[in-house]
């Protein structure tokens, strides 16, 4: 009997066996289909092909996986479904044996009826499901003692930030998810930042000619790997028989994708509450990319753990004994009992000490009116009780309710709270209850909202010392 676990995931399919990892040195690989020379590729093969080909390249059909015909075909396959079918074939077929079971990691943007097609497929190549598990689940398999968990994983088209409960093993509670942040606009920036980079240094634009951009994006994640380990690389491209080189520093390329990685960033914030230790767990899909973890380390009250290449097909085979035997009807699993010891708190104090060094605000702007800010409540809502400091908004806004939500200085910061059933935005995002602020920050309330703008009061001396 071999049982393989296989994450879904269209940034990075992964196999795992009791061998390890199934899929050649890498372990994964993504989801594109692309056709060239008259044949359809997957995988590496059309990613390398993606460049030069790119009417004919495709990379959504797992993410909106249907047995709907598409609009254009690719060769043969007429179907998303068709080419996820095809797709998971050839994974098969390149694992050391034929799995006889497997479990599915399966990704946070597969709906029941995409589930129940994925069992078709399977039955159709005479492939026995296990169990199917949420990705973020399975990457679970410790408790944070003392923390809340959110758990952070990207695929090619979106970002997501679960929230996992920790009650005598790892469940799935909420979900949210960014559409401006995925692994192609990471790789969009890294590799954007590169070609300016060879544009300043050589006056070649390694964008402007398919084969250059093809052989950038080709070397894109080995020269990641390289500023993962030192500060400066020297990276090159052949082209016309002359060689262009450039230098690229990881603390200018980290700059970008921090950039990249802002409204990631940002819903995290909108997720922790004032009095909340939380624990971000990282999938080493977002890791790889210089300056993801320095974004994600600032946040308030938060330490950051980067989790294991294929965590959850791993994650999912180490707890096999959790599923039932194949055959015995195979429902989504959304709680994992731990398999590993549980982790401490004293390795987050440095984060927290970085933490508190965010920018707080010390007023408020609406209507080209600044109000101050301190350890009185200033609230917030369509009306105000006698003597309340704050800003009353009136009667007729939609969706803001009397006491709509509070600005006060706490003991973790300045904390914003929701007091409304029609709730309370910061920076785009809903809160849970409340949140810490930094200069910059804007909440939004009622429909259509109106934006109040946290900012930071500077004299000489605070602007001396850089505020």
């Amino acid at each position: 009997m071999s049982l393989y676990a296989i994450e879904l995931n269209d940034a990075a399919l992964a196999g795992v066996g009791e061998a390890g990892l199934a899929l050649g040195d890498r372990g994964f690989e993504p989801g594109y289909a692309a056709v060239a020379d008259g044949r359809v590729l997957f995988g590496e093969e059309a990613l390398h092909q993606s460049r030069l080909h790119p009417r004919s390249t495709t990379n959504r059909f797992w993410s909106e996986f249907s047995d709907e015909p598409m609009s254009r075909p690719v060769g043969p396959y007429e179907s998303s479904a068709d080419l996820v079918h095809a797709h998971l074939e050839r994974l098969l077929q390149a694992f050391p044996e034929r799995p006889s079971e497997v479990l599915f990691a399966v990704p946070h943007y597969w709906t029941m009826r995409q589930l129940g097609l994925l069992l078709g497929l399977a039955e159709e190549l005479a492939l026995p499901v296990r169990g199917l598990v949420d990705s973020g689940v399975a990457a679970t398999r410790c408790q944070y003692v003392d923390r809340q968990l959110l758990h952070l994983d990207a695929g090619l088209h979106d970002l997501s930030v679960t929230r996992i409960g920790q009650d005598g093993g790892a469940s799935l509670q909420e979900r949210q998810t960014v559409a401006d942040v995925s692994i192609l606009r990471l790789e969009r920036a890294c590799a954007g930042f590169i070609a300016e980079r060879f544009l300043r240094a050589t006056r070649l634009d390694p964008l402007h000619d398919a084969h250059n951009e093809q052989f950038l994006y080709d070397s894109l994640y080995a020269w990641l790997d390289e500023l993962n380990r030192q500060d400066e690389i020297g990276v090159t491209i052949d082209f016309g028989g002359n060689e262009f080189r450039t230098t690229i520093r990881r603390d200018e390329l980290a700059q970008r994708v921090a950039g990249a990685l802002e409204p990631a960033v940002r819903l995290v914030r909108s997720s922790i509450g004032p009095d909340e230790r939380v624990a971000l767990q990282v999938t080493s899909r977002l890791a790889v990319f210089p300056g993801a973890i320095e974004a994600l380390t600032g946040l308030p009250q938060a330490s950051l753990y980067a989790l294991e290449p294929a965590a959850a097909p791993i994650g999912a085979l180490q707890r096999a004994a959790q599923f039932g035997p194949s055959g015995a009807g195979v429902g989504l699993t959304t709680k994992l009992a731990w398999d590993r010891p549980a982790v401490g708190v004293t390795e987050a104090e440095p984060t927290l000490r970085r933490a508190r060094e965010i920018v707080e605000p010390t007023h408020l702007l609406y209507d080209g009116v600044v109000y101050r800010l301190g350890a009185a409540a200033f609230s917030i809502g369509a009306e105000l009780a006698a003597g309340e400091f704050g800003l009353r908004l009136g009667s007729s806004l939609s969706g803001v309710s009397r006491r709509h939500c509070s600005v006060r200085l706490g003991a973790n910061g300045v904390e914003l709270a929701d007091h409304s059933r029609f709730g309370t935005q910061l920076n785009g995002h809903s809160i849970s209850g409340a949140a810490i602020l930094q200069a910059g920050d804007v909440v939004s309330i009622g429909s259509p909202a109106i934006e109040l703008k946290l900012v930071r009061e500077v004299n000489m001396e605070t602007d001396a010392d850089g505020a």
